[in-house]
């Protein structure tokens, strides 16, 4: 029953997702003009309805006079080149999977071109850092709430023993104080603040400076987990972590996906999310190996890379009042 419950945001943004219509740049950038057209229009009738005939009667002769032309060879000096992929697209499954993986191939060639090469690693190595921060923190909460329970302070404390196999070890092990659960919870319920800050001051404040502050926050309150003395001071840090770091993905998400072109934009953020997966991958695997053998290290490594990140992101442009070419 919890598996169904968990999986049902996810099966109902999939039907979302199938109403949502497509941006009519990426219809025009993929020679779908009439599709493009017809969102527009879409889009200006839910603006300003149908009675306004003279602005009806505009936006009619401006869509009548679009042009679109067919996309040009593709690399890293054309940067304000526009691809169009129009009616010479291959049409067979075999010839569309050909050209479909040279584009991909093309377009990341670009992002680690001489143009966008020192923004494009910039972020990869941000991306990573809080990828490993999150979610190599945040799926070992509970671990670590389960040793603040045992210890009444820090789960670094030397007064937690880890259990060693035996039949009694294993028993007691399984006995999980409730507070664990509520500590949990509380938590999670942390994400809401953080979107509700981000849509309000996101635009106010700046992408960077948003992104910037969050990352080194949350770095600090991974900082002082190990050296908490109550139980409550541990929840405290691990819920303010979550609240802002939700804030570093929602801003950040911004400027990595606004410092590119629209025709790399697909490509950045697929590179961009192996970045990321890969973090996320070796952050769970090295704090669950390092946890028993030092619980300082795995901690202090995550509040280094968030404090780093946080320092890296001023080198990143403000995306805020960039032209979306």
């Amino acid at each position: 029953m919890f598996m169904i419950v968990s999986a049902m945001p996810s099966a109902i943004t999939c039907v979302l997702l199938l109403i949502l219509p497509e941006s009519p740049k990426f219809c025009l950038y993929n020679g779908k003009t009439s599709e493009a057209r017809k969102i527009l229009k879409n889009i200006f009738v839910y603006n300003n309805g149908n009675s306004n005939s003279e602005k009806k009667r505009i936006l009619n002769e401006i869509l009548d006079d679009f042009k679109f032309s067919v996309r040009p060879n593709l690399n890293d000096t054309d940067d304000d080149t526009e691809i169009f992929f129009g009616p010479n697209r291959p049409t067979g499954l075999i010839k569309s999977i050909v050209q479909n993986s040279k584009d991909i191939i093309k377009k990341t060639k670009c992002l680690f071109g001489k143009t966008h090469i020192f923004k494009t690693t910039l972020i990869l190595c941000i991306m990573f850092a809080i990828c490993f921060g999150y979610y190599g923190l945040w799926i070992w909460l509970p671990e670590l709430y389960k040793r603040m329970a045992l210890t009444g302070g820090s789960p670094c404390s030397t007064n937690f023993i880890p259990t060693n196999g035996t039949n009694n070890s294993n028993q007691s092990s399984c006995q999980i104080d409730k507070s664990v659960f509520e500590s949990s919870f509380i938590s999670a319920l942390s994400n809401l603040p953080g979107n509700i800050f981000t849509i309000i001051f996101i635009d106010k404040m700046g992408r960077n400076l948003v992104t910037s502050m969050s990352l080194f926050l949350s770095g600090l309150s991974v900082f002082g987990i190990p050296f908490i003395t109550k139980e409550s001071q541990g929840v405290l840090l691990a819920t303010i972590f979550g609240g802002i770091n939700v804030v570093t993905f929602n801003s950040f998400g911004c400027t990595a996906t606004e410092l590119f072109p629209t025709r790399l934009r697909s490509s950045a953020l697929g590179v961009q999310y192996v970045a990321g997966r890969l973090g996320a991958i070796l952050g769970n695997v090295l704090f669950g190996i390092l946890v028993d053998t030092s619980c300082y290290v795995p901690l202090l490594t995550i509040s280094g890379l968030l404090i780093m990140s946080s320092i890296l992101s001023f080198k990143l442009p403000e995306s805020s009042n960039l032209d979306m070419d």
